[in-house]
């Protein structure tokens, strides 16, 4: 939930834009401590899809069945390191939000 907090849209005070990127988001099922390398990736995918269908690109679909590697099979140059920006980006939200549990657990046990 914190991770579409970060991520999500400006009515929720996070860093995309709606539409699209909200679907990506969407596709979320629970918190950064749930998403395992193939769930960062996938939502990558999704929101890398998202920005460079908004810039007139083309996207690449990732539905829930298919390997990353299928997900990112036609992308060219451009599209595979935009893919990579968002995968960073996912992780360091990720990274951070799991930081904040920490010093929040850290804190209580220490109180």
């Amino acid at each position: 939930r914190r991770l579409v907090q970060r991520l999500g849209g400006p009515a929720e005070g996070g860093l995309v834009p709606s539409g699209c990127f909200e679907r990506a988001l969407g596709s979320v099922r629970g918190s950064c401590r749930g998403l395992g390398h193939e769930d960062q990736s996938r939502l990558a995918v999704l929101l890398a899809s998202c920005h460079l269908e908004k810039s007139g690109l083309q996207g690449h679909p990732c539905g829930s069945g298919m390997a990353i590697a299928e997900c990112t099979a036609g992308m060219d140059d451009r599209a595979f390191m935009v893919y990579t920006e968002f995968f960073r980006h996912v992780e360091d939200v990720c990274l951070h939000l799991r930081q904040q549990s920490f010093e929040a657990y850290a804190e209580a046990l220490t109180g």
